[in-house]
């Protein structure tokens, strides 16, 4: 460790040991809670304590490396692991050693060769910016646990730090996702990256510093785009942002840019929709890397345009080539006061959906069978209809038709059209649950949001 800058300040380094320990979270979308209570170990032997916890059967792992307390970076070296371990509500787990016995010195190329991506000033908001990987370690019984993500403005990755396992222990999250748009934080000033360096200065930057209403600095963990020299991307995870009495507010980057710019443009954004994302599973050796398929292509919008007025009730889109989505979900919802909420199911090969018009009550009642409009219009039915009238409903009862309500009809005025394209190998559409399409049911999505006017009709 290098600690020959411990009496001065940065760039000069001052180096220590570092350990984080985690507990694994039930699976890949689940989540953990934060740890809490004194997690972070800085010597050899040293004592942790973890505060919150799921309870359950899970894993506790714990994150080694090298940590330079002048210049805030960390670079991992080791992982440990202790397993089967239950944490039950009231009850405290001591004398749970771990030892670092994984190295982290492995790399994992991975390619998205399908990621739809913009690589020009068009479309801006329209198309993603930037792909991301997640890789989740699977421990069966015990969860699955993330630490890092590799974030590029290209279609190709390299993870690093990580274990030498089998693909198998292995989940990848990933896709391409749009940090511009409705997803745009702040592109204002300009700004200067040094090659090698993680510390990004900028000029006329203010925003930088905003916090939420919580205190938290808004743009920590968002994700920073700026361009290379040669007009390729780049993209980089804000992991830390410093206020510098000299420099100013200085934002600090997961990976170190390998180029130089000065007075350059660029923006700050939160990866989301439109998007398009995969889960798959790793097989075998990974040395060779990792191509993950299929990514959806993003369903262009058709009608009504963005911002315009729906046309004759009908939802319409162009279906993007290569592999096409099993099944659309929908929501058309009012973003104001959630007056209409409609959700849509809509078969794969389908490029339109026509909102339904509520019929109104007369029309309701024509359309029924004989037997169902005689109960709900008669006091007296005749035989033999009239055994069925308690289960269709008797006027004047409390499941007489003045008690049938018809669904609201669609709002008049700002709509959302929240457009979810579902692949799910294999699945029979004429027999499917929500489990099966749900996030831990599909192999891959896109997701776009659009806004529209819903007028008279």
């Amino acid at each position: 460790m290098d600690q020959s800058g411990c009496d001065t300040v940065a760039p000069a380094k001052c180096e220590i040991a570092f350990a984080e320990v985690r507990t694994t979270s039930r699976d890949e979308f689940a989540g953990s809670p934060n740890a809490g209570g004194a997690n972070i170990v800085t010597e050899e032997g040293g004592e942790y304590f973890i505060a919150n916890s799921r309870t359950g059967r899970l894993a506790v792992v714990a994150l080694a490396g090298i940590f330079d307390i002048n210049n805030e970076t960390l670079r991992l070296r080791q992982m440990g692991v202790r397993r089967e371990v239950f944490p039950q509500f009231g009850v405290d787990l001591i004398d749970h050693d771990i030892e670092l016995t994984i190295a982290l010195d492995s790399e994992v190329d991975l390619s998205l060769p399908d990621a739809p991506m913009r690589f020009d000033g068009l479309n801006v908001g329209k198309l993603p910016t930037i792909t991301r990987v997640l890789p989740f370690i699977q421990f069966g019984g015990e969860g699955a646990f993330v630490y890092t993500q590799a974030v590029e403005g290209k279609r190709n990755h390299a993870l690093i730090e990580m274990p030498d396992l089998p693909g198998e222990m292995l989940t990848f999250i990933a896709g391409a996702y749009t940090t511009d748009g409705r997803n745009l934080f702040t592109q204002a000033g300009t700004v200067s990256v040094s090659e090698g360096n993680v510390r990004v200065t900028g000029s006329n930057t203010f925003d930088w510093g905003a916090t939420d209403q919580n205190g938290r600095l808004i743009a920590l963990g968002q994700v920073f785009v700026t361009d290379r020299p040669d007009g390729s991307r780049f993209a980089s995870v804000i992991e830390g942002i410093i206020n510098d009495p000299i420099a100013g507010i200085i934002l600090q980057l997961q990976q170190a840019p390998d180029f130089s710019s000065t007075n350059a443009s660029y923006h700050i954004g939160n990866p989301g929709p439109p998007s398009s994302e995969v889960i798959q599973d790793g097989i075998g050796d990974l040395r060779s890397g990792v191509t993950i398929q299929p990514v959806l292509g993003l369903p262009e919008l058709l009608s009504p345009e963005e911002d315009g007025v729906l046309v004759d009730r009908t939802l319409r889109w162009k279906a993007a080539p290569g592999q096409q989505p099993t099944i659309h979900d929908m929501f058309v919802y009012d973003p104001f006061n959630l007056a209409t909420v409609w959700q849509l199911y809509v078969d794969g090969s389908r490029t339109k959906v026509i909102m339904p018009r509520v019929p109104a009550y007369e029309d309701f009642i024509d359309a029924l069978p004989l037997d169902q409009r005689v109960c709900l219009t008669t006091l007296d039915a005749p035989d033999p209809i009239a055994q069925y009238c308690q289960l269709y409903g008797v006027p004047g009862t409390p499941l007489g038709p003045e008690d049938y309500l018809a669904p609201p009809e669609m709002v008049v005025g700002a709509m959302i059209w929240d457009h979810t394209a579902v692949f799910v190998p294999a699945l029979d559409t004429n027999s499917w649950s929500l489990l099966q399409i749900g996030l831990r049911g599909r192999r891959a999505w896109t997701s776009d949001v659009h806004a529209f006017v819903h007028g008279l009709d």
